[in-house]
């Protein structure tokens, strides 16, 4: 699946189609993440907290990246940006 693709796709379809946009921001943000494409990762999932009204899920993914990254100056950068 070209999640790039349908991640265009979905944005443009609105919120009839919110959970496989999100769903979509998932699969592409692991991919970048298994990738070792943290930066992109966070990109991607800071796209999902703008569409995810509790935030709760993309949160948490953002703060295990930030755990397994072992980076503390990037560690720092994405609590600064997402706070």
């Amino acid at each position: 699946i070209d999640w790039e693709r349908l991640l265009e796709h979905l944005e443009q379809e609105g919120d009839a189609v919110k959970m496989e946009l999100l769903d979509a921001y998932y699969n592409l943000a692991e991919m970048y993440r298994k990738a070792g494409e943290r930066d992109k990762t966070l990109e991607v999932l800071m796209k999902a907290i703008a569409r995810d009204p509790s935030r709760r899920i993309p949160l948490g993914k953002i703060h295990d990246l930030a755990k397994t990254s072992r980076d503390a100056a990037w560690g720092m950068k994405i609590f600064r940006i997402v706070r």
